[in-house]
C-alpha cells in the first residue's frame, strides 16, 4: 500500500511528460489515471474497474482484457436477451460518466451468437442505447481474433491464411539470397506464428481451412531449402517441426493440464468433467460429454479435447 501511495504522489508524478518523435512537452502532474507503460499502472486500474465488472454480473456475464470490456448476455427469448443487453450496456455507459471515464460510441458492436444457420443467417436486430442506435454484425474482432455469429472460425483462419501468404511471397524473394537456417528462422518467427495464437480456439474450423494452413507450411519449407521434390513429412523431419495440426492438439493438451492442476482459465476448466481413475490413483480421467450435433458436439474443444486426452 505505501508504494502504491507513493506512485500516486505528485512529487512522483510531476516528473512525466509526453514524448512525441524528437519533442517533449514540460513535465507535469498527472491529475487522473496512472502513467502507461508503468509496472503498477494495470494493477492499480484493474482495482478501479473491478467495481464495474461487480456491478454488471447481476445482469449480465462481463469480460474484461485491460480497457477491452466485453458483455454477454444468453437467453432462449431473444427479445428478453436484447432487453437484457440493454440494460446491461446502460448500466456500463453509466458507471463510466459517473468515474470520469468516456466511452467510445464509434467501438460499440454488438454480435448475436446462434446456432441456427439458415434460419436466423439474414436476421437483423437493433439495440437502442440512448441516441446511439446499433445494428448486429455478423462477425467482430476481439483481442486478435475474428469471432463470426455461428462460431465457426472460418473468416478467422481466412485472414490468417492471407496475411502467411503475403509473408510467404517475402520468403520466396529471399530464397536465393539467405541460408537455409535464416529462412527457417523467419518462417518460424513470422509466418509459422500466426497459427500459434489461439489455434486451440479456431482449430475447429472447416477442414478444407485447416489443410490450407499445413499447404502454407509446407510452401514455406519448401522455399527454405530451396527443395520442390520432397514430401512434407520429409521437409518437417528436416526443418525439426512439426505439422500445425500437432502444434494445435498438443496446445490442447497442455490447456487441459492447465485446468487439471487449477493452473489455467476457469473458463477452460469449466467445459471439462474431471474424476478420479479408479486402477490408477494419482491419474485424473475426463469424462466423454454427451453430444447432440456434429458441428457443436462432435466438433468442439469440450468433446475432441477430451478424446485427446484419453
Amino acid at each position: 500500500m505505501a508504494t502504491q501511495s507513493d506512485f500516486t504522489k505528485p512529487r512522483f508524478s510531476e516528473n512525466l511528460w509526453v514524448k512525441i518523435g524528437c519533442n517533449y512537452s514540460s513535465k507535469g502532474i498527472i491529475s487522473k489515471g496512472v502513467p502507461q507503460g508503468s509496472i503498477l499502472g494495470p494493477k492499480i486500474f484493474n482495482c478501479f474497474i473491478n467495481d464495474l465488472l461487480i456491478t454488471l454480473s447481476r445482469y449480465c456475464t462481463p469480460g474484461n482484457y485491460a480497457d477491452d470490456n466485453t458483455i454477454c448476455v444468453m437467453h432462449s427469448d431473444k427479445n428478453k436477451m436484447l432487453s437484457n443487453l440493454r440494460i446491461a450496456s446502460q448500466i456500463a455507459i453509466q458507471w463510466f460518466d459517473d468515474n470520469l471515464m468516456q466511452a467510445n460510441p464509434e467501438k460499440f458492436q454488438f454480435m448475436v451468437l446462434s446456432p441456427y444457420r439458415r434460419k436466423d443467417k439474414n436476421a437483423m436486430y437493433t439495440l437502442e442505447l440512448g441516441s446511439i442506435t446499433l445494428t448486429n454484425v455478423t462477425q467482430a474482432p476481439l483481442l486478435g481474433v475474428l469471432i463470426d455469429q455461428y462460431l465457426t472460425f472460418n473468416a478467422h483462419v481466412m485472414g490468417l491464411c492471407k496475411k502467411a501468404n503475403f509473408q510467404l511471397l517475402t520468403l520466396k524473394r529471399l530464397a536465393y539470397s539467405m541460408g537455409a537456417e535464416s529462412k527457417l528462422t523467419i518462417l518460424k518467427s513470422f509466418i509459422r506464428s500466426n497459427f500459434s495464437y489461439c489455434c486451440h480456439i479456431w482449430y475447429f474450423c472447416s477442414p478444407t481451412l485447416r489443410e490450407k494452413v499445413e499447404n502454407i507450411q509446407y510452401r514455406g519449407l519448401r522455399y527454405v531449402y530451396n527443395d520442390y521434390s520432397s514430401s512434407y513429412t520429409a521437409l518437417l523431419e528436416r526443418s525439426g517441426l512439426q505439422s500445425v495440426e500437432l502444434l494445435i492438439q498438443k496446445t490442447i493438451l497442455v490447456e487441459i493440464f492447465k485446468s487439471i492442476h487449477n493452473i489455467g482459465a476457469t473458463y477452460l476448466a469449466n467445459l471439462f468433467s474431471f474424476g478420479k481413475n479408479s486402477t490408477r490413483s494419482n491419474q485424473v480421467d475426463l469424462f466423454v460429454p454427451r453430444v447432440k450435433t456434429k458441428f457443436y458436439g462432435l466438433h468442439s474443444l469440450r468433446y475432441h479435447g477430451t478424446q485427446l486426452w484419453q
